[in-house]
């Protein structure tokens, strides 16, 4: 008797065990934002501006860049975005008149903006960088058990084989 009852418990723990284990494997949105001061973000005539980004310890689903900036000569906001392609592996702007080389590096997203396309002179240019925002959701790498969710799976299996023996000596003692 006690065999059967163990029998009926061990399909209900192991499905509790499995559903546990997959809670933490789900996809994580992350955001880092850089805003500059104005008194630092300039690219000034030819030379490019770099700067970095946290990228979160993972694998990148998919990513958006999106840089604000201003042009000195006519005070114009400038939105360069950019979406990260997973397949292909590549980043797609939204401009043509300006070159963002940007790579992962480790846990950084390292990205240089080239703004001499602008005008036609790239030694009579001034660009202010205002905000820079990388978005995107990632699957974490390290997608163990979380040691609370497993004792809490255990004890769960513990009360219920407890409340079924239980059970089984109430009904034979009436």
């Amino acid at each position: 008797m006690k065999f059967k009852t163990l029998s009926v418990s061990v399909p209900l723990i192991a499905v509790l065990f499995i559903l546990g284990t997959f809670a933490g494997a789900s996809a994580t949105s992350f955001s880092d934002m850089l805003i500059w001061n104005p008194f630092s973000g300039w690219v000034w005539n030819d030379e490019p501006f770099s700067y970095v980004h946290q990228r979160p310890d993972g694998i990148i689903n998919s990513a958006s860049l999106s840089i604000y900036g201003e042009l000195i000569e006519d005070g114009s906001i400038l939105h360069m975005a950019g979406t990260w392609d997973a397949q292909s592996q590549i980043w797609t702007w939204n401009r043509a008149d300006l070159t963002i080389l940007n790579f992962w590096n480790h846990e950084i997203l390292d990205v240089t903006i080239f703004a001499d396309q602008l005008t036609g002179d790239p030694y009579d240019f001034a660009f202010h960088m205002l905000s820079s925002e990388f978005t995107g959701d990632y699957t974490p790498q390290n997608t163990e058990i979380p040691e609370p969710n497993t004792l809490l799976l255990l004890g769960m299996g513990l009360v219920g084989i407890a409340s079924y023996g239980r059970y089984r000596i109430k009904r034979k003692g009436c």
